[in-house]
C-alpha cells in the first residue's frame, strides 16, 4: 500500500493505494498536478482509497452506485465526516485508476473555489506566449478547433472542457486539468490532418476508446505525443473565441468582434458551477458560489480580453485556425 498527496495551488488530495495504481494515477495527471508523500502538515485530507480492504471497519460508510454508459459500474463507500472516499467498484485497475483521477479533480476543483477560482466550458491554448480560450458549448467546435491550431508549431495545448480562470494583479490567467479530449469521430473522418493524427493509432490506450463507437479519447500525455509539443499547464489568456458551426448547407469562416456585454452574456452562459460529474453525493460538503456573485469578475473578464465570435464549419476548419492565429498575435 501507498499513500501520496495530489495537489494544484492551495487544494490537496490523499490517494491511498497499491503502487501500479498510483503511478498510473499521477501519469495521468501529470503536469497538471504535484504529486508528493504524506506528512504531518498533510492531516485531515480528503482521502480516496482504491479499496475497501485498506481499512478496519467499514461501519458508517454510505453506500453510493452509478451507471454510466460505456463504463463498468462504479460503486462507492462514503464517509463525509471523515471525508473518505472508497473506491469499491469497478475492480479492473485501468478504471479503478480513471475514477481515482475523476475523484482527485472533482474535490480538487471544488476546493478550488476558496481561492476565487472561476471554471467556464471550454478549452485552451497558447499561441506565440498568448492565451486564446475557445468557450462554447458542447458540439461547437472548441475540440476540432483545437486540434486544427495544434497543428501550427507555434501553438502549444493547455486543456479541453476545463478551464479554471484567476486572477491577480492585472492578470487573468487559465489553468487547464488533467482530462481527456474526446474526439468525435465524424470530426477526424472530415478533417485529412486530424484523421492523419488519430486514425488507428494504437498508442490512445484510454479505456473508454474499446467502450464507445462515437469517439475518440486521447489523453494529454496522448496530444503531447502525436503532436511532438510539451503540454502547458496554465497561460495567460489574452483573447476568448466563441466558436459555433454553420448550418450545413453554409460555407465560409465568418468572425466578429463582440462588445462587452455580448462578451458578458456568451461567458455566464459558459459558466460551470459545479465542475464534475456523478459527484453530487460529496457537493454538500462544499460551498459552491452562486452565479450572481461571479458577475462582476465575469464583466471584468468581458472589459480586458478581447472576445470575437467565430462561424466556421468542419470542411473551413483550418481557415478558422488561421483567423484565430491573425488575431492573437
Amino acid at each position: 500500500m501507498e499513500s501520496k498527496v495530489f495537489s494544484r495551488f492551495n487544494s490537496k488530495v490523499l490517494l491511498v493505494g497499491p503502487e501500479s495504481i498510483i503511478k498510473n494515477v499521477e501519469s495521468l495527471a501529470n503536469p497538471y498536478l504535484k504529486v508528493n508523500e504524506l506528512s504531518d502538515s498533510t492531516e485531515n485530507l480528503w482521502t480516496i482509497f482504491t479499496s475497501e480492504r485498506y481499512l478496519t471497519s467499514l461501519q458508517d460508510y454510505e453506500i453510493i452506485n452509478y451507471e454510466y454508459p460505456g463504463e463498468p459500474d462504479r460503486c462507492y463507500l462514503f464517509n463525509g465526516k471523515k471525508r473518505e472516499i472508497i473506491i469499491k467498484e469497478p475492480n479492473e485497475n485501468r478504471w479503478k485508476a480513471q475514477q481515482a483521477l475523476r475523484l482527485i479533480r472533482g474535490v480538487l476543483r471544488l476546493q478550488d473555489y476558496a481561492e476565487n477560482a472561476i471554471f467556464l466550458h471550454g478549452g485552451l491554448v497558447e499561441i506565440n506566449g498568448n492565451g486564446v480560450a475557445l468557450i462554447g458549448q458542447s458540439k461547437s467546435g472548441k475540440t476540432s478547433t483545437i486540434l486544427t491550431l495544434l497543428e501550427d508549431n507555434q501553438v502549444n495545448y493547455v486543456t479541453n472542457d476545463d478551464i479554471s480562470i484567476k486572477f491577480s494583479n492585472d492578470t487573468i490567467s487559465g489553468f487547464g486539468w488533467p482530462r481527456s479530449m474526446s474526439i468525435r469521430k465524424d470530426t477526424i473522418n472530415v478533417n485529412k490532418k486530424i484523421r492523419s493524427r488519430f486514425k488507428n493509432n494504437y498508442t490512445l490506450n484510454h479505456p473508454f476508446n474499446n467502450a464507445t463507437q462515437d469517439y475518440i479519447f486521447a489523453t494529454p500525455k496522448n496530444l503531447e505525443q502525436l503532436y511532438n509539443k510539451k503540454i502547458k499547464t496554465n497561460t495567460n489568456i489574452k483573447t476568448i473565441v466563441f466558436p459555433k458551426f454553420l448550418p450545413l448547407q453554409q460555407n465560409g469562416v465568418f468572425m466578429r468582434k463582440l462588445d462587452e456585454k455580448e462578451a458578458t452574456y456568451n461567458l455566464i452562459n459558459s459558466v460551470v458551477i459545479n465542475p464534475g460529474k456523478l459527484n453530487e453525493f460529496f457537493l454538500p460538503h462544499f460551498v459552491l458560489p452562486k452565479i450572481e456573485e461571479l458577475i462582476p469578475n465575469i464583466m471584468n473578464i468581458a472589459k480586458r480580453v478581447e472576445c470575437y465570435e467565430l462561424k466556421q464549419n468542419f470542411y473551413s476548419l483550418e481557415e478558422g485556425a488561421t483567423f484565430i492565429k491573425k488575431i492573437a498575435k
